[in-house]
């Protein structure tokens, strides 16, 4: 039994293979398509009810903590707090959707520099992931042990 073989690689990749990758590319837009779906909604809820959010975490500080920190402040500490989940998330949603839509055009075309686009595109949002992981980890820990 014989597999048919299409020359997009240095090496043969055979149909099996790229229905496939064909198939995670599709699943790589949709869960992105998703993402910036839930991403616009929170954005619109923390701008609807930002305010509202902020005075129900300035109840639970401490009061020592509340003289401090005055509204401004607060608010644009939570503002500036919004644009950077914002900026990664759309970053990772960006990369995972370039991902998809690259894959799926040079399956369909046979394009060699638009697979290893996409395949670019996937390794950079892997590598801030980890970052990201790898950070969120140190976080968790020095609360752990603090």
């Amino acid at each position: 039994m014989e597999n048919e073989q299409s020359p997009l690689f240095e090496f043969s990749i055979d149909t099996q293979a790229s229905t496939e990758l064909h198939a995670a590319a599709k699943r790589a837009k949709t869960v992105a398509l998703i993402s910036w779906f839930i991403l616009g909604f929170c954005i619109a809820f923390f701008f609807i009810l930002g305010g509202t959010f902020l005075l129900q975490i300035r109840s639970f500080l401490p009061e020592e903590l509340n003289r401090v920190l005055d509204a401004q402040s607060a608010q644009s500490m939570f503002f500036l707090i919004l644009v950077v989940v914002v900026v990664i998330a759309s970053l990772f949603v960006y990369l995972l959707y370039n991902f998809g839509n690259k894959v799926t055009n040079a399956i369909t075309n046979q394009d060699q520099a638009a697979l290893e686009a996409g395949f670019n595109s996937l390794r950079i949002y892997f590598m801030i992931t980890g970052v990201v992981s790898f950070i969120t980890l140190i976080f968790s820990l020095g609360n752990f042990l603090i």
